[in-house]
């Protein structure tokens, strides 16, 4: 949970990020853009991750419908 609220205020504060470029500072706003945007797509799941949560998941599953049919 603490994860995902870190990860959409990664994506907040680079929207921050251009707001500020357009209406405050183009520098400021692109050095926190660039920055948050960085550790946004940092902190997107590998396709390694996702496929061993998937397998992970089923393994589980399985072993729960094989102990109920027993």
């Amino acid at each position: 949970m603490i994860r995902a609220i870190y990860f959409a205020l990664c994506f907040g504060i680079a929207l921050f990020g251009l707001f500020v470029i357009t209406q405050i500072n183009l520098t400021i706003g692109l050095s926190v853009f660039a920055l948050f945007i960085v550790k946004f797509l940092l902190m997107l799941p590998t396709y390694q991750e996702v496929k061993w949560n998937l397998n992970q998941m089923i393994k589980l599953k399985l072993m729960e419908i094989i102990k109920q049919s027993f």
